[in-house]
């Protein structure tokens, strides 16, 4: 706990201590409190680091303090850690982002989340997405989309090829029915004519023999 110190102010206010608190984060209330959690980062200003000291976290002493020791400051470390420690990021860790910022740390959650959100968010609002950036999110979009977009055109295109398979096999039905048809008919008209033509010839053949039987009695009988 911080007893007094004048170095400690939060908010550069002297009427604005962080007296009783674990540590001197300041996110979005009023008195620049955190409640509760162990990490101080000082996000690079004079009025709230411990001791005016531009580079200095933390690391949850109940003091408050640093003591100068070196090992306690970011300045010097590329990937912003303090002794490596994931929770202590302070720049340029992507997995620790809040509210679009890369300078600060989420209890050393490694999704970024606050207070056990699934969705990443921070008291409910909506521009505070932590999991993915929007980057992300338009590239997942596109590509899901890319997908759906693929999958209905290759929809379209089965369902084109099997209607037009079956316009193709319905054709080919009528057209063989309107062949076996007319062949039909065509046997039954030649049948037809050929029974036709053989009852005339036998008409004639037998009307021929009688007038020639008739005359052959004719010319006996004279």
């Amino acid at each position: 706990m911080v007893r007094g110190w004048r170095d400690m102010i939060v908010t550069g206010r002297r009427d604005r201590t962080a007296t009783g608190r674990r540590d001197m984060i300041a996110r979005g209330r009023r008195d620049w409190t955190a409640r509760g959690r162990r990490d101080m980062i000082a996000r690079g200003k004079r009025d709230r680091t411990a001791r005016g000291r531009k580079d200095m976290i933390v690391r949850g002493r109940r003091d408050g303090t640093v003591r100068g020791r070196r090992d306690m400051t970011v300045r010097g470390k590329r990937d912003g850690t303090v002794r490596g420690w994931r929770d202590m990021t302070a720049r340029g860790r992507k997995d620790m982002i809040v509210r679009g910022r890369r300078d600060l740390t989420v209890r050393g959650r490694r999704d970024g989340t606050v207070g056990g959100r699934r969705d990443g968010t921070v008291r409910g609002r909506r521009d505070m997405i932590v999991r993915d950036s929007r980057d992300m999110i338009y590239e997942r979009q596109e590509k899901y989309d890319s997908e759906r977009q693929e999958r209905h055109g290759i929809e379209i295109h089965k369902r084109h090829d099997s209607e037009r398979q079956e316009r193709h096999d319905s054709e080919r039905q009528e057209k063989t029915d309107s062949e076996r048809q007319e062949s039909w008919e065509t046997e039954i008209q030649e049948r037809h004519d050929g029974d036709r033509q053989e009852r005339r010839d036998s008409e004639r053949k037998e009307r021929h023999n009688s007038e020639r039987q008739q005359r052959q009695n004719n010319e006996r009988k004279e």
